[in-house]
């Protein structure tokens, strides 16, 4: 099952679509600020929000992280990733004057936000908990970045020892949690 905005063109193209047929997933299109999730209590054991909260209205997200616990069976899983707001390369953009991870809230992309809001591992945890969920692990990784310029590799390879030491200064945030329903 996968759930996406209706309004992002991709969703509607026969390529798209005969992929999603040939992997023998169900599509399901909604509006999560304004509409919810169309499923009913309980119906899933694991659900994965992987790069969507950054994306939403920061005052809409107790109330999505509170629909996914609704929607999962009790003990079932939530899987998260965001950008981390702690980490190196926006701790650069700070030192250079510029803001991290956020794009103009008036830019829309394909009917939705840009990145409205970045957030620390502290402050998802206290969201999790909020929303019902009790997180089980947490942890960073780095994504790849094809497009870095040769000096930004080079800073990443030299970094690379600061990052095994400290992995709150990574590119991404992961938490695992359990809903805590009855």
């Amino acid at each position: 099952m996968g759930v996406e905005y209706p309004s992002r063109g991709y969703v509607w193209t026969d390529a798209y679509r005969e992929g999603l047929e040939r992997e023998r997933i169900r599509l399901v299109t909604t509006d999560l600020i304004s509409c919810g999730l169309p499923f009913r209590a309980r119906s899933f054991d694991l659900v994965t929000f992987a790069g969507v909260i950054e994306h939403l209205p920061p005052q809409t997200v107790p109330g999505t992280l509170a629909e996914m616990c609704r929607v999962l069976a009790p003990g079932g899983a939530l899987l998260v990733t965001t950008p981390n707001l702690a980490s190196w390369y926006n701790r650069e953009l700070l030192l250079r004057g510029d803001s991290p991870g956020t794009t103009e809230p008036r830019i829309v992309m394909d009917g939705s936000y840009g990145h409205l809001r970045l957030y620390t591992m502290a402050e998802l945890v206290t969201l999790l908990e909020g929303a019902g969920f009790q997180v089980i692990r947490r942890g960073f990784f780095d994504q790849l970045q094809p497009s870095l310029s040769a000096l930004r590799r080079m800073i990443r390879v030299m970094l690379a020892p600061v990052k095994a030491f400290r992995p709150a200064i990574r590119d991404t945030c992961v938490i695992h949690a359990v809903s805590k329903a009855q």
